[in-house]
């Protein structure tokens, strides 16, 4: 009686067996189901486009900003910055006047959209060590061939719009568009320096000099304006002075012209008087002895 209870014991032992093996199959195609499903979608940033890799090979179109869906397993996804981004390349070169310069160029660029696939096929995403530093580096050299060391840094926003086209024009047919160029600093040999340092005091004595010399001669004119203000005021007073002198003797030679006048006239009245009775006595004895 006991070897039917055993066989049908065995018999249950298989069935779960089984079962189990079924709910790992099970468990394992969706977990599969899910993984497959999670590298079938493909998320491309704001900022970013996307270049898909089909079995080796890029495909033409570049996938925008959002969400896509590739073949898990068979298509790849590579996310390449179109945002503006910053580099940063220090270039040494000789100027006009066979001065070593040495110079750090900030360069800011970003990506053409629709040519992020041709970079991609040409370059790949180093893009920046393959063509901008190489790029810089040529174009500095021959923007500080036409200028002396003393105007590499007088004119400096010229010089960085010269890289900056001549950058541009090496970097278009790849898609790489140069937005600014900034030459941030510039260092030279330090004879040099000290050749700039001894300019830059001479020029400050000379200028200490003139400004002493204007100074001087602002004094000079107004020492000289005080003078022909002061002797302007003495003419003035001595020209007051003898106006008035002038004005006294007139009043004074009035004076006397009006008295004088004034015998004048009583004179010859008197003499007038005395004549009429000169005349009056006289006719009186011509009468007498008449």
């Amino acid at each position: 009686m006991s070897r039917p209870s055993s066989h049908f014991g065995n018999m249950h032992f298989v069935n779960e067996t089984k079962f189990s093996r079924k709910k790992v199959i099970i468990v394992f195609l969706i977990l599969f189901l899910l993984f497959a499903g999670a590298l079938a979608i493909r998320i491309v940033q704001p900022g970013f486009m996307g270049v898909s890799v089909r079995l080796g090979m890029a495909m033409d179109e570049p996938l925008d900003e959002g969400i896509h869906f590739v073949i898990p397993f068979v298509t790849q996804v590579y996310a390449v910055d179109t945002r503006i981004q910053k580099a940063e390349i220090t270039s040494e070169a000789a100027s006009k006047d066979l001065q070593t310069v040495s110079a750090s160029v900030v360069i800011n660029h970003h990506l053409e959209k629709q040519n992020v696939v041709t970079l991609y096929r040409q370059i790949g995403l180093k893009y920046a060590e393959v063509v901008i530093t190489p790029g810089v580096q040529e174009v500095y050299k021959a923007a500080c061939a036409n200028f002396t060391a003393e105007a590499l840094i007088t004119e400096r926003q010229k010089v960085s719009e010269i890289i900056r086209k001549g950058l541009q024009e090496r970097l278009v047919d790849y898609g790489i568009i140069v937005d600014q160029v900034n030459v941030v600093s510039f260092n030279f040999s330090d004879e040099f320096n000290r050749a700039i340092e001894s300019k830059v005091t001479a020029e400050q004595e000379a200028l200490k000099a003139q400004n002493q010399l204007k100074r001087i001669e602002v004094e000079a004119q107004q020492a000289k304006t005080k003078a022909e203000g002061e002797a302007n005021a003495v003419i003035e007073k001595a020209k007051a002075d003898a106006e008035s002198l002038k004005m006294r003797l007139e009043e004074t030679g009035n004076y006397f012209t009006g008295r004088g006048a004034k015998m004048g006239r009583q004179t010859a009245d008197h003499n007038s008087e005395w004549a009429g009775a000169w005349r009056t006595g006289r006719n009186s004895h011509f009468q007498s002895e008449w």
